[in-house]
């Protein structure tokens, strides 16, 4: 699958340069040196256009890797952890004490002698 997505892409990437071999300067063929393959002689690349080619490839081929690497991981991190939730979701929950459903109709309880409330006028003589 790699290796079909590299040819793919180096087929999309332009035309493919022949070179021939060089006649002597009286021969017939002296003007056609270069071959491409669906355009004339005049439209090949320079070695510059090359090389900025070739890094523009080469820098692709790095980021679409670094995505599926990526898009793998987080893949694999939502399994692992949906896993592990639906381990915690199975466990029981502990035990509680019985709710007492009139909670609201017990007496309160009394403070202890030693505390004071904000409300006392009464001092200590």
């Amino acid at each position: 699958m790699i290796a079909a997505a590299l040819c793919l892409s180096s087929q999309a990437l332009g035309r493919v340069a022949v070179a021939q071999e060089q006649p002597a300067p009286g021969e017939a063929g002296a003007r056609e040196q270069v071959e491409t393959v669906g355009g004339p002689p005049e439209s090949l690349p320079s070695a510059d256009e090359e090389a900025a080619r070739r890094r523009a490839y080469s820098t692709g081929i790095v980021m679409l890797g670094g995505i599926l690497i990526c898009g793998v991981s987080l893949v694999a991190l939502a399994l692992l952890w949906g896993n592990r939730m639906r381990r915690i979701a199975r466990q029981p929950l502990p035990k509680v004490a019985p709710r007492d459903d009139l909670w609201y109709l017990k007496a309160k309880d009394k403070p202890d002698v030693g505390d004071a409330n904000v409300g006392d006028t009464e001092y200590p003589s």
